[in-house]
């Protein structure tokens, strides 16, 4: 009786998974792609199902267990190139904002919103955000972080 039970036991945890062995992660065009057997599978949002990855062939039978939350992502060897914004401005050095001025690969950095680009943002947020760390008086009772007071 014993031998059957272990036995199933560790059939279930070798045919468990293992996220690292049953996915691929490819990258692309600045993008992570996870890829199963081929299949790409995308994260998708909304405000009535909430997140989870849904593959195309299973067309989200796969069911998210929000027991197990929290869910932590994240990057390994990830490296990031940033500057500080401080005082309503980039703090980049001189040179990296004269290679985005030049329309390089930082010119992205120097981009700013117009009126109409703002309006449409807004618009985004109040009908498909739904939830904005900015707001959430209760996660940072000291304060929100320095990036929730840029306009």
């Amino acid at each position: 009786m014993l031998v059957p039970l272990l036995a199933c036991s560790l059939l279930a945890v070798a045919s468990a998974g293992n996220f690292y062995r049953d996915f691929d992660i490819a990258w692309g065009d600045g993008r992570a792609k996870i890829v199963n057997n081929g299949d790409l599978l995308t994260l998708s949002l909304d405000k009535t199902s909430g997140s989870g990855f849904q593959s195309k062939n299973e067309g989200g039978l796969i069911k998210t267990d929000w027991t197990l939350a929290p869910f932590t992502a994240y990057y390994r060897n990830f490296n990031a190139d940033a500057c500080v914004w401080a005082a309503g401005r980039s703090q980049c050095p001189a040179a990296r904002n004269r290679k985005a001025s030049a329309g390089g690969a930082g010119a992205w950095m120097e981009y700013e919103m117009d009126v109409a680009s703002q309006k449409r943002m807004r618009w985004v947020q109040r009908n498909f955000m739904i939830y904005n760390y900015c707001t959430d008086r209760k996660r940072f009772p000291q304060g929100f972080p320095p990036e929730c007071t840029v306009a």
